[in-house]
């Protein structure tokens, strides 16, 4: 698999209007090592079933995407260790955590790009971010399971 492999999916080519997001995340966690295929890392997922948005779960992915894609990047100049990926519904939301076991991140303000897209999609959705950094990283989102179903017209 490649980079247009993982574009495809973010996209959602050939799904439908309501997709399960738990399923959707596993693929992608199925296809973002196929990129890092020289690291030592390994790429967990524990998902549990979601049916949401076509539209939420392409701004989820992306999510997903960036935040893995980063911890790959940055959080292992020793080449090796761990990430995990998980969605649990807790009741009335669904909570996405992506972790690793890396040197961690400082400076969790800043205006790097990718770090401003993940925000504005929490916002899209809805959703709230929690940030930790201690023993690595750890990203938890949190969202409505209502505001990810499809939004009607008014």
């Amino acid at each position: 698999m490649g980079l247009a492999d993982v574009f495809d999916h973010l996209l959602g080519v050939g799904m439908t209007k309501v997709i399960n997001f738990g399923d959707h995340v596993a693929a992608l966690c199925a296809y973002l090592p196929d990129l890092y295929r020289e690291k030592n890392i390994t790429l967990t997922c524990t998902t549990e079933p979601l049916p949401i948005g076509l539209d939420d779960a392409t701004a989820m992915g992306i999510i997903v995407t960036e935040l893995v894609n980063n911890a790959y990047i940055h959080a292992f100049p020793g080449g090796s260790g761990e990430i995990s990926v998980i969605l649990k519904i807790p009741a009335g939301e669904a909570a996405l955590t992506i972790a690793d076991n890396g040197v961690g991140f400082v400076e969790v303000e800043t205006r790097r790009r990718g770090m401003g897209l993940v925000r504005r999609l929490i916002q899209q959705v809805g959703g709230t971010l929690g940030v930790q950094s201690d023993c690595g990283m750890r990203w938890t989102i949190r969202f409505p399971i209502a505001e990810a179903l499809p939004r009607t017209a008014a």
